[in-house]
């Protein structure tokens, strides 16, 4: 599997969660996404942004978070030119209409109690782009949580929290996202597959069977040093080496345009 790991080497610090394989991958597709959405000069804000990964990386960015040890630990990783961080929680940002030509949101919104409510907030934020990864009921439901899937097929009562699901309380349906999204009055323009690697599958869902019971906000701001990162990063490429794209994913990246009109989904950003 062809994966980029240049553009994380010379981090002298980074977000713990980068030891994941699979973090890494995911926040250079974002990356990547990122940079083919963005034109030159326009601005972004990160709704969710956590302590790393992304802010480390880009230009012209705005990262919020409900989290005060993860603003502190963004600010204090911060290499780019133009960046901003504030406390903030999705449902009310306290930044005015249109102040972003682009707000993404990755992985947030299953943690939220009224997902429609934080994307009208995103649409309100917005200037015309947002780009929002969430993880569908339908996509790959054994993989997602077999712990439920098994004790519904057993006639057993489900756990409220199961395999995935340490803090996912809105975990919805591919077409139960795109009528929240037309709702909220956007346009989807893509769907695209997030997490195709084969062994981020697997290891997110090994993870997840030891954290089934825990909350996201549970989960530590840790630090990890050039040196511990760059030998993590050894074991990260030769992990790429024998991985392979795979045709679905747990979670879809939509694209979403602020202009209404009719729903037009495509394969690739427009």
């Amino acid at each position: 599997m062809k994966v980029d790991f240049r553009r994380l080497q010379d981090l002298d610090e980074v977000d713990w969660r980068l030891a994941s394989y699979g973090k890494t991958v995911g926040t250079l597709r974002i990356l990547e996404l990122v940079e083919s959405l963005r034109g030159p000069g326009q601005n972004m804000l990160d709704l969710g942004c956590g302590g790393g990964g992304l802010t480390q990386l880009l230009d012209d960015y705005t990262g919020a978070d409900r989290s005060p040890e993860a603003i502190a630990t963004a600010r204090r990783l911060a290499r780019g030119v133009n960046v901003h961080f504030l406390q903030a929680d999705i449902n009310d940002v306290p930044l005015p209409d249109a102040v972003a030509d682009l707000v993404i949101s990755v992985h947030l919104l299953e943690h939220v109690a009224d997902p429609e409510a934080a994307l009208l907030e995103i649409h309100r934020l917005t200037r015309r782009r947002a780009m929002v990864v969430v993880p569908c009921r339908d996509l790959l439901p054994f993989f997602y949580d077999p712990i439920n899937w098994l004790r519904l097929r057993l006639g057993v009562q489900p756990r409220p929290t199961g395999a995935f699901g340490y803090g996912h309380i809105s975990i919805r349906t591919r077409a139960s996202w795109l009528d929240l999204m037309r709702r909220a009055g956007f346009r989807v323009i893509a769907m695209l597959p997030y997490d195709t690697s084969l062994i981020s599958q697997v290891e997110f869902f090994l993870f997840s069977l030891f954290t089934s019971r825990m909350a996201y906000e549970e989960l530590p701001i840790r630090t990890l040093s050039r040196a511990a990162y760059r030998r993590i990063q050894f074991l990260h490429r030769m992990a790429a080496r024998i991985d392979i794209d795979v045709p679905t994913s747990f979670s879809l990246c939509w694209v979403l345009d602020k202009a209404q009109g009719n729903e037009h989904a495509s394969q690739t950003p427009t």
